[in-house]
């Protein structure tokens, strides 16, 4: 009795990867029967004995079988993994983006897609790019899972989240919706109650996760499990998150916990941040912490991994300083009694671009943090032609009535200062050290204000006139000898580049009032933006400041909420009133116009010390 049916399927017994159909009934041939069967090069006759009904096998149990495929089934199967999942030295986007090709920009997409746990710290110097990066890694990754349902991007806030969204459509095809907390409460409590999560690509402000409603339903969907891990039921299965500024999850407040849990809950997640340390390698930790929960679940592993990390990086340093014979002593560090003469062969000739890119490549591989951090700096970026950087401090001598208010201020502490005094009850002697005649009016407030060092709202901003009415027309008469030197080189600086803008940064926002006045009464136009003036009423100001063809508009005062994110790139000067005491900061302001697109040959950056 014939074994198999017409139209049965099979395959061959010596060759499990041979399959056909029967398409015809069975022939009796001496003891055993034949068959019609269809393969893709045509019929066959074939005999019983050499077929076999189709199995599918578990790959061991084929392995145990010795049932191996041959070659064409393995040219077969890469041409369909080629087609299905492209190999990550394969790009698909390469040329579907509206944007100018900078190959350094396509570095945190390729170490993305040759990471296992599809995570990445982006942090690049200020000015690079990372939102055009992250547009990058978003456009491929929807091209190679045909869309992404669930985008979020945590932003800054404001101008940022419109910045964000105008960048994505307009560069990346790419549209996205901006939210408030509202919104995104709205999104989180809609799933949990229909048992679902609508698709969604938003972009939302850090601040909303940080308030008690949003907080409180991401709380509400989210458990602990045994080993301490969180998840949310259901899953929300975000495809991809991207946190801008992650620097702000450093300290473990609500911000922190919302984007970790909102990580967990991600396939895909990118964190940028220009400075990701600002106090310490515990900056770092806390970040990589709730990027790479199950990498790093206690701190000594990242110490562990840190290292070997600052190790490479010196070797990197030594690499572009052309210091052949430290980099050789720290490439034998590194490689721990590996052979590492492929890597020294080509040490003299290190001073060839593509030599020194592939030395750097290899000196990358031996940190185990190079998979997840990704720190492109523009020493590391030949052939490109960056703007001159002119760092300028502004002397000014304090006239004999400051100087004796200045010192009548610091005795009134000196106990306090002797016995180590609390970061934030010097904020008298801040205000001293930026602007005389508004500290003058407000130092016995100050003092007084056990609280000040508590006042500094979530903007990084301080405003004094919360404490102490302040009459800036009567201020603004009075002498003050660091404004006659600001006005003085402001005056240089539009005697030679009339068509210079420039940006002056303050921390506090009644010293921004108080020049404001002054200007005024100059006649000089400009505007001021900082964390009290409506988002809305902000976002009309920057553009009277960033349009070109508004050659009236030269000058902008801002605050800290001007210092992160921006593209202000339009000046070409920047003006420290007053320095802030973390340098981070320093580097964010100077990164509003020292990035890419700044068309400058040069710009100014300029800062006015206390002496």
């Amino acid at each position: 009795m014939p074994k198999y049916e017409p139209g049965q399927q099979v395959m061959m017994a010596y060759n499990r990867t041979r399959i056909g159909v029967i398409v015809g009934a069975a022939q009796p041939i001496a003891d055993t029967y034949e068959y019609p069967v269809h393969f893709p090069e045509g019929v066959e006759y074939v005999s019983e004995a050499y077929l076999a009904p189709i199995e599918l096998l578990e790959p061991r149990e084929l392995f145990r079988n010795r049932a191996f495929a041959g070659p064409e089934s393995l040219l077969r199967l890469v041409t369909l993994k080629r087609l299905t999942e492209p190999f990550t030295d394969t790009l698909l986007t390469r040329h579907a983006n509206r944007i100018d090709y900078l190959p350094y920009q396509w570095m945190p997409l390729l170490r993305l897609l040759d990471t296992a746990d599809s995570r990445i710290f982006i942090a690049d110097e200020v000015g690079l790019g990372k939102t055009i990066e992250a547009g990058i890694i978003l456009r491929e990754l929807a091209a190679r899972n045909s869309g992404l349902n669930k985008v979020l991007v945590i932003a800054r806030g404001g101008h940022l989240n419109r910045q964000w969204r105008d960048e994505m459509r307009d560069r990346f095809g790419q549209a996205f919706s901006i939210w408030n907390a509202g919104d995104f409460v709205e999104w989180l409590e809609h799933g949990q109650r229909e048992q679902h999560w609508d698709s969604v690509s938003a972009i939302v402000g850090r601040h909303s996760l940080m308030r008690d409603p949003a907080h409180a339903a991401l709380r509400k969907i989210c458990t602990v499990d045994g080993d301490g891990r969180h998840y949310s039921h259901p899953p929300i299965d975000l495809d991809l998150l991207i946190v801008d500024e992650a620097h702000h999850t450093r300290n473990r407040n609500k911000l922190h916990h919302a984007v970790g849990w909102l990580a967990r809950s991600a396939k895909t997640v990118l964190f940028l941040s220009a400075t990701p340390l600002h106090l310490g390698n515990d900056d770092l930790y806390n970040q990589l912490r709730i990027l790479l929960p199950q990498r790093f679940p206690h701190e000594r592993f990242f110490k562990d991994e840190l290292r070997v990390h600052q190790r490479a990086l010196r070797a990197l340093r030594q690499l572009f300083a052309g210091d052949r014979d430290a980099l050789t002593r720290s490439l034998q560090g590194l490689a721990d009694g590996q052979d590492i003469t492929d890597i020294t062969a080509n040490l003299d000739e290190i001073d060839q671009p593509s030599v020194r890119a592939e030395l750097k490549r290899k000196i990358e591989s031996f940190s185990p943090l190079s998979n997840v951090l990704n720190r492109t700096t523009r020493q590391n970026i030949p052939h490109v032609e960056w703007p001159a950087r002119h760092a300028i401090t502004l002397q000014h001598a304090l006239t004999e009535r400051e100087k004796s208010f200045y010192f009548r201020l610091w005795l009134e502490h000196y106990t306090a200062i002797r016995n180590g005094l609390p970061f934030g009850k010097t904020m008298a002697l801040r205000l001293a050290a930026t602007c005389m005649p508004v500290a003058m009016e407000a130092h016995s407030e100050l003092i007084d204000d056990e609280d000040a060092d508590e006042q500094t709202d979530e903007r990084g901003e301080f405003a004094v006139q919360e404490r102490v009415r302040l009459d800036f027309d009567r201020l603004a008469n009075l002498p003050d000898s660091r404004f006659e030197v600001l006005e003085e080189a402001l005056a240089e600086i539009w005697r030679e580049t009339p068509r210079s803008k420039v940006i002056i940064f303050s921390f506090f926002v009644d010293v921004l009032r108080y020049l404001s006045k002054r200007f005024e009464r100059r006649g000089l136009e400009h505007r001021v933006v900082h964390g009290q003036i409506d988002r809305q009423d902000r976002e009309k100001l920057y553009n009277d400041f960033l349009d070109e063809n508004n050659t009236d508009v030269k000058l902008l005062l801002s605050s800290e909420v001007g210092s992160e994110g921006l593209n202000l790139q339009v000046a070409d000067t920047i003006v420290n009133y007053n320095l802030p005491w973390n340098p981070m900061v320093v580097e964010q302001r100077i990164g509003r116009i020292d990035r890419k697109g700044q068309r400058a040959v040069s710009y100014t950056h300029l800062t006015l010390p206390t002496n």
